[in-house]
């Protein structure tokens, strides 16, 4: 599959990263997000999410798992894409066993909670859309999943 990143963000955002000034210096930290979106991608307003309420066993503050459940529970997504951590006994916490899920519940989202340092088929479980009645979608994944999902998200048949 050919990467067409320039032509995914510009669909997605309505403009490519601005990529003239990849210097990193103490002037480029923050002043104008040309560093940051070159190594990063297209930023509308960055923000630092601060530490709130934790979600329970995830790493850190379980920020990303928050507001997966947060959009699941209030509607705005029928499921998400996450990456679950599996053990050959079926418990939830070996890291290196990732198993993309379909979260449709907020214990399914719990699933995956965590940070797994290891590469999962994030876009297997997409097959799973076809007979259901899921039109609205969150997918959490590492950028190159991402990039993948964008590439087929047209063809999903899903609400934009």
């Amino acid at each position: 599959m050919a990467r067409n990143i320039d032509g995914l963000e510009a669909a997605v955002h309505g403009r490519i990263r601005n990529t003239q000034d990849l210097a990193w210096s103490d002037m480029s930290l923050t002043d104008n997000g040309v560093a940051e979106e070159g190594r990063f991608g297209v930023m509308t307003r960055p923000m630092q999410l601060g530490k709130g309420k934790n979600v329970e066993g995830a790493q850190w503050t379980g920020v990303v798992t928050g507001i997966a459940v947060s959009m699941l529970e209030s509607g705005m997504v029928d499921a998400v894409v996450c990456i679950a951590s599996n053990d050959d006994d079926g418990n939830d916490n070996n890291w290196s066993n990732p198993q993309p899920i379909l979260a449709r519940t907020v214990d399914d989202v719990l699933r995956g909670r965590g940070v797994k340092p290891a590469l999962a088929p994030s876009l297997a479980v997409l097959d799973e859309l076809k007979d259901s009645n899921i039109k609205k979608l969150l997918f959490c994944g590492v950028g190159c999943a991402v990039q993948a999902f964008r590439a087929i998200q047209h063809e999903l048949q899903l609400d934009e």
